[in-house]
């Protein structure tokens, strides 16, 4: 099911919550002089996982997609028009279009969710849920410092 067919309104409302996550030890994807061994880990961490999640979601690799197609993922929202541009990046996309995982974009991982109307909770709980099973296989970068300054508001 495509997010926007499950509205029965006159008027389109949606939710959208993404995520941004970078690795561990890993230099950010402006950095790196080949995306590569990158996108493999945390495509296997999706798709070689034990969850449901696994059978969800097809890999589309942007470098070897037609731009047409490229055109039709962003008008979709399910990737960034940046990433229609770029090499070496690639998507995970549900067969349902309401998730997206960019990979390589500003971060390494791009978690997206859309759902139909004010979904919010629904949305966050999900992404959480497929944020945990990405996190079961990868080590995310974390700065416990800034963390805190965040919760603090400095």
């Amino acid at each position: 099911m495509i997010w926007y067919k499950d509205n029965n309104s006159d008027i389109v409302v949606s939710t959208r919550i993404r995520l941004a996550r970078n690795l561990d030890k890993t230099p950010f994807p402006n950095a790196l002089k080949d995306t590569k061994e990158v996108t493999e880990k945390i495509k296997s961490a999706v798709l070689g996982s034990n969850s449901t999640l696994a059978k969800d979601f097809d890999f589309i690799d942007l470098d070897n997609t037609p731009a047409i197609r490229r055109q039709e993922l962003a008008e979709e929202h399910l990737i960034s028009p940046v990433m229609c541009e770029g090499k070496g990046k690639s998507a995970l996309v549900s067969k349902d279009r309401t998730m997206s995982i960019m990979l390589m974009e500003e971060d390494h991982i791009r978690l997206q969710i859309i759902k139909s109307g004010c979904s919010l909770d629904e949305a966050f709980a999900l992404a959480g849920k497929v944020d945990d099973v990405i996190e079961e296989n990868l080590t995310y970068a974390f700065d416990s410092d800034r963390s805190e300054e965040r919760r603090v508001g400095k």
